[in-house]
């Protein structure tokens, strides 16, 4: 999972969000959580216990080189670890 979703996490950073353009991706809850923590936004253990239902919204933004977790679910503050 980590080998195709992250180089094109990657690219539309560069691409889009790099450059002032907001991206929205449309994926299984699931693959998000995988996402947000592949990405170094969340801890691995804090995004097994803390559930995102089905069309709920996770908004990782850059953060220096990596991310942040802005929003996750109904937690709409930045979460706290």
């Amino acid at each position: 999972m980590q080998e195709r979703t992250m180089p094109m996490i990657a690219e539309l950073r560069e691409s889009y969000l790099d450059n002032g353009i907001d991206v929205v991706l449309v994926v299984h809850g699931a693959v998000m959580r995988m996402m947000a923590v592949f990405a170094g936004a969340v801890p691995s253990q804090w995004a097994l216990d803390n559930h995102i239902d089905n069309c709920a919204v996770i908004e990782l933004v850059p953060d220096g080189g990596g991310w942040s977790c802005a929003r996750w679910g109904d937690h709409v503050e930045m979460p706290r670890f």
